[in-house]
């Protein structure tokens, strides 16, 4: 907990561990983490305006509460991360792996998927209108999480594999 509440404005951290520190309510506006080990961290209620992270590994890591705009995320695992609540509303977000990431109450309107991953995420209640998913790996969402998608733009092939993983056969 050596980090909890710290000021951390401008930081520049690049490689290295902090696996499990607490960021809890810290300010790291403008702060810089490129290929950081940053797993089962907890960043609940930090301020993170303008905060990029790149190449991190953040699985496990607690995000729920997070204060400011800006933040980012290109290429890093959150995978079992806690996002409940994340707003990345308009941001292209390339190469994420969200695998089993509670999305819960997200706000992803107008975002557009690259090379990403939602396999077996929790999105319910996330807000997808206008995102565009087609370079996202979605998996197989239950009825309530595919109810959520509306208003996203997905591919047929992600169309099907919804539709089968509901138990439905298109024919054509």
């Amino acid at each position: 907990d050596v980090y909890k509440r710290q000021v951390l404005e401008g930081a520049r951290f690049t490689g290295g561990s902090a696996a499990g520190a607490a960021f809890s309510h810290s300010d790291c506006t403008d702060a810089r983490l490129e290929r950081v080990d940053l797993a089962n961290t907890h960043f609940q209620g930090a301020l993170l305006t303008d905060t990029a992270f790149t190449g991190c590994r953040m699985t496990g890591a607690n995000l729920t509460g997070l204060r400011g705009i800006g933040h980012t995320f290109s290429q890093c695992n959150l995978m079992l991360a806690r996002c409940k609540g994340l707003s990345l509303r308009g941001q292209t977000l390339e190469g994420l792996r969200l695998d089993e990431a509670d999305l819960s109450a997200a706000d992803l309107r107008q975002t557009v998927w690259r090379d990403s991953r939602l396999r077996g995420a929790t999105w319910v209640a996330a807000d997808f209108t206008g995102a565009d998913l087609r370079g996202a790996d979605l998996g197989e969402p239950t009825l309530t999480e595919a109810g959520a998608l509306r208003g996203a733009s997905i591919t047929p092939g992600q169309a099907g594999t919804i539709l089968a993983a509901l138990g439905l056969t298109v024919v054509t």
